[in-house]
């Protein structure tokens, strides 16, 4: 959770500490704020989930912009994975 109280203070930390190759659906929970980061959930990394309760969605924005990062690359979130 950022600014404290979880076991990641980013979004992509939590999503980095999933094992390549996982088997089972691991759940990562979202504090209601803004995370400022470009989030990217590898092809090698499937069965993950964002967890947050829908009247009370966190803020996901990133900087990025086609230019720098090409049209594909250049979003927030990324889900290369089929699960």
């Amino acid at each position: 959770m950022q600014g404290g109280g979880g076991e990641f203070d980013t979004i992509t930390k939590a999503i980095e500490s999933v094992p390549s190759g996982n088997t089972k659906r691991v759940i990562i929970s979202i504090r209601p704020r803004s995370y400022k980061e470009k989030i990217r959930i590898e092809r090698n990394k499937p069965f993950i989930t964002l967890l947050r309760d829908p009247k009370n969605m966190p803020n996901l924005t990133f900087d990025g912009t086609a230019k720098q990062y090409g049209t594909i690359d250049s979003a927030t979130l990324i889900t290369e994975c089929s699960y």
